[in-house]
Order: structure tokens, then C-alpha cells, then sequence
């Protein structure tokens, strides 16, 4: 399996995180590419441009993070963990959170003419509404949704420093820093270089 992925990608994160709990990274061949450069081999194999793609084993194209996790959690026989409707309902919410997170980056991109405070405060409330609302997990469970949100939640502090989510979501604030030496996010955190 070949994934197409960009170092500072939350989506690929997961992904590559996901195939790190799973014990199965080392049957992923991980291949760099940067959607905003717009290459034809990444657009061959996923028209949208976007990151993740996996190419399965028999040539099959996955894009979405999600998507390509259930193929993975399928590979392990453990597609149960994914399907239930408790844990789609988590990560639905955590991966709005990278949503967001990520429509507020790309806003600031634009020419500051061309951007608009509308989008950016409306960005700006669900981070702070889907921070303040997140529910620390259970102790002992970290499932993908958990993982989504460690990793929506170090989005925001990698591409979105000036935001302060940590004042109204303390708790969840005090759970990623129990968390954020797993594993599957030690080794997957992207960097600024």
C-alpha cells in the first residue's frame, strides 16, 4: 500500500496515526506530496487534488481519512470499532473541528483584501463551540474519534497558535497533554521546518 500523503496534513495525520495504533505502518509505504502544488500524479489518483490517497494493494484509489481508517481498521478485522454510530458521531464533530481549523487557515492565506471577517468569525465560533462542548474520553479508551480529536486539537496549536481554545475547554486541554505522548501522535507530529 502506497499512501500519498503531506507531512502537515491533519487528515493524512490521522490516517498515518491510525496505521501506527493498528501496528501496521511498516505495510504502508508513505509517499510526500503537496496538494497545493497542484501535481497531476496526486490529481491522477484522487480528482479533488486533496490528501490522503491510498493506493490499496490491488490498485484501488481511497481518498477521505476516514474512508481509508475503515479500509485499514478492515485489514485488522476490526472494522466494528469504526462503523458504530457513538464513534462516527465523535469523530464527525473532531473532524469539523479540522474543518474549521483549516478554513480559517487558508482564509488567512488570501490577500487580506480578499478575506472575510464573516468567514473567519464563524470559524472562529466553532472552534471555540466544538472546544468548549468536547468531552474528555473515558480513561482507558482512545479510539479514532479520541485520536481525530488530539490531532484537531494540535492542528490549532501547530497552524492557528493565536487561537485560545485551552481557556473555555480546560478539561480537554489537561487530556491532550496525558495524550500527546502516544505513540501515533509523538511520531506523527508535523513541524514547522
Amino acid at each position: 500500500m502506497k499512501l500519498h500523503y503531506s507531512p502537515t496534513s491533519p487528515y493524512a495525520r490521522k490516517v498515518r496515526a491510525a496505521a501506527i495504533q493498528l501496528g501496521i505502518e511498516h505495510l504502508i509505504e508513505p509517499v510526500a506530496v503537496n496538494p497545493l502544488d497542484d501535481p497531476a500524479d496526486l490529481e491522477a489518483r484522487n480528482p479533488l487534488g486533496k490528501v490522503p490517497v491510498l493506493e490499496a494493494a490491488d490498485g484501488t484509489m481511497l481518498c477521505d481519512s476516514l474512508v481509508i481508517c475503515q479500509y485499514l481498521f478492515d485489514v485488522q478485522g476490526r472494522s466494528a470499532e469504526v462503523l458504530s454510530i457513538d464513534l462516527l458521531n465523535r469523530h464527525a464533530l473532531a473532524n469539523g473541528l479540522i474543518d474549521a481549523a483549516l478554513n480559517i487557515v487558508m482564509e488567512h492565506r488570501r490577500d487580506a483584501s480578499r478575506q472575510s471577517d464573516y468567514w473567519l468569525d464563524r470559524w472562529c465560533q466553532a472552534v471555540a463551540r466544538t472546544t468548549a462542548q468536547a468531552a474528555v474520553p473515558p480513561e482507558r479508551r482512545f479510539d479514532l474519534a479520541d485520536l481525530t480529536l488530539a490531532i484537531a486539537l494540535e492542528y490549532l496549536d501547530f497552524r492557528l497558535p493565536d487561537i485560545d481554545w485551552r481557556t473555555g475547554a480546560r478539561d480537554i486541554a489537561a487530556w491532550l497533554v496525558e495524550v500527546r505522548d502516544y505513540p501515533e501522535l509523538a511520531s506523527t507530529r508535523p513541524s514547522h521546518e
